[in-house]
């Protein structure tokens, strides 16, 4: 887990109280600054312990991001892989990933934001346009205690694109399929857990447990393909 707050709204830096919550999901590192109008802070938890500081700034594009691409990875570094993913396919880019995000991504040469979750929004994102002001969080109390009243989270499986010269929000769906039932046999939901664990467990990994049928399943996988593990 990792966090960020991006605001046109004055606040103090310095102030931890303002920061408290969302610090937890990021306690490794805090990065405080402002870039043209937007104030920004990103907590992050390192997790690949490659301390990659965000925003990650390039050219004209500003990303915070906040969870995990599997693939595909440039560098082998998945916060490094999405500007460049998306200066490649543009607005639509996270049709051609696989991951669990939340996604700020600010292109200043159109002057337009980009939000996106993923298509499960297992990650929280939440915003406010109100008059002219912006702001954008992980946890809805943040946009509260500056103030603004009418705040929305980015619904699963969308982007929402917000023009910086007029602030008109358009919210349009990504990744789109289909819920209905037709299969006959668990042979494709066994092929598609495989699927799942071989793009995550491909490195040392740790499995915490509960008492539920999925931790199970996951800790029986590991144990049978016998991974390397921590």
């Amino acid at each position: 887990m990792c966090s960020f707050i991006m605001t046109t709204k004055e606040f103090l830096f310095e102030d931890k109280d303002f920061n408290r919550l969302s610090k937890k999901r990021g306690p490794d590192f805090t990065k405080s600054c402002k870039i043209n109008k937007f104030n920004i802070i990103h907590n992050l938890l390192d997790i690949s312990r490659q301390q990659i500081i965000q925003p990650n700034i390039q050219e004209d594009v500003i990303l915070l991001f906040n969870g995990e691409i599997y693939q595909p990875k440039h560098a082998n570094v998945d916060t490094l892989s999405i500007i460049p993913l998306y200066k490649e396919h543009g607005v639509s880019f996270v049709e051609h990933i696989n991951g669990e995000y939340a996604i700020a991504l600010l292109d200043e040469k159109i002057n337009c934001l980009f939000l996106y979750s993923d298509v499960f929004a297992t990650k929280p994102l939440f915003y406010s346009v109100e008059e002219e002001h912006l702001g954008i969080a992980s946890y809805s109390s943040e946009l509260v205690k500056l103030g603004f009243t009418k705040i929305n989270q980015v619904p699963a499986s969308t982007v929402v694109s917000i023009d910086l010269k007029t602030l008109k929000i358009k919210q349009n769906q990504h990744s789109k399929f289909s819920l209905k039932e037709f299969k006959t046999s668990y042979d494709d939901c066994i092929e598609a857990f495989t699927n799942a664990m071989l793009i995550r467990c491909n490195d040392k990994i740790s499995v915490g447990l509960s008492s539920g049928h999925d931790s199970g399943a996951i800790l029986q996988w590991c144990l049978d393909n016998k991974p390397k593990a921590n």
